[in-house]
Order: structure tokens, then sequence, then C-alpha cells
């Protein structure tokens, strides 16, 4: 059985190389909510 890609990833993906011309486009936030219901958000670099 093959991997399965989260569904958002190649959006990511395409976002990313269609503003790769851009130099803060490298960067973006990711926000998540922890198992205590706590919200978090990070800045993330693409490298």
């Amino acid at each position: 059985m093959g991997a399965v890609a989260a569904p958002w990833k190649q959006l990511l993906l395409n976002a990313l190389d269609s503003n790769s011309h851009l130099k803060h486009s490298s960067f973006f936030q990711l926000a998540t909510v922890g198992s205590n219901g706590r919200p978090s958000n990070r800045t993330v670099v693409f490298r």
C-alpha cells in the first residue's frame, strides 16, 4: 500500500513555487491546536 500525502501539501508546494521569485516567500505560518486545546502559531522557513 502506497503512502498518502496530506491534501494540502501539493497546494503549499504550488504556492511556494509560483511565488519563489519573492524573497519573503520562503516563510510561512503554521497554526496548530495542542492536545490541551491551546492554540499555537509559528513561522517556518521552507528551504
